[in-house]
């Protein structure tokens, strides 16, 4: 994986407007509106990128961010999932290491290690879903904790404050299950108000739900085996439809 933090781009004017036009005030005749500006990315910005030593063994198939952005995520064909902390990405010296290793899918019958097909994060949380080739569906949480650092911009103890930094302390199962149906193709989450519900397309062409709060299904979907089979899937924001692609 490689990360590009978000301050490390640059507001760039629209085609249709110098950047000079939006930064001016509009006109008294003119009603105000918001500054519209694009961020991009600076170009070869690359702050780190990880390598075997400090990271997965085969290629990455999956990678998905916390919402408070203070870690990603990574799935891997090499039956591992990996944490990376956004804060270590800045402050490295060029190397991205992981701060934590999932290795649950790969600890079983001695099989060899099943493909990480998809990841995503669970919503309002820093739990996060896997699902596998074996057929396996694991929600594990990130344990992160706050620390407290002093700021020394100033020597003089009136002008010393504190700010809060997250680090990932390790993961614990929250629940997995093994669908019988195939590799696990994609994985989602969404919330209701009624339930938390984990998605999950099969090789079998079934997509499954999965309430976490109780053992029940919410709904089963079915798709035509002549539409080919599943390989990724997403919700709509208003939780009332999904998308899903196949290989044709």
């Amino acid at each position: 994986p490689c990360a590009l933090p978000p301050q490390l781009g640059a507001l760039r004017a629209r085609a249709d407007q110098s950047l000079a036009q939006q930064r001016s005030p509009v006109s008294q005749n003119q009603s105000e509106r918001p500054l519209e500006m694009e961020w991009r990315p600076k170009s070869d910005a690359l702050v780190a990128s990880s390598i075997p030593t400090t990271g997965h063994s085969a290629p990455v198939s999956r990678l998905a961010v916390a919402k408070d952005q203070s870690f990603f995520v990574s799935g891997s064909h090499d039956g591992t999932c990996r944490v990376w902390e956004l804060r270590q990405a800045e402050n490295s010296n060029g190397v991205l290491k992981s701060s934590l290793t999932y290795s649950g899918h790969s600890q079983g019958d001695g099989r060899a290690y099943p493909r990480i097909n998809d990841v995503a994060i669970v919503e309002n949380s820093n739990s996060v879903v896997s699902g596998a080739s074996d057929g396996s569906v694991h929600v594990w949480r990130v344990g992160v904790v706050s620390t407290s650092k002093q700021s020394m911009e100033s020597p003089t103890s009136a002008n010393l404050g504190s700010f809060d930094r997250s680090r990932v302390s390790g993961s614990s199962v929250v629940r997995n299950i093994d669908s019988n149906e195939g590799e696990i193709l994609a994985v989602s989450h969404f919330n209701s108000p009624s339930a938390s519900v984990v998605t999950f397309a099969t090789q079998k062409g079934f997509v499954h739900s999965w309430d976490l709060r109780c053992a029940r299904e919410p709904f089963l979907l079915k798709h035509r085996p002549d539409l080919g089979y599943l390989t990724s899937m997403a919700l709509g924001n208003d939780r009332h439809w999904m998308i899903t692609g196949t290989n044709r």
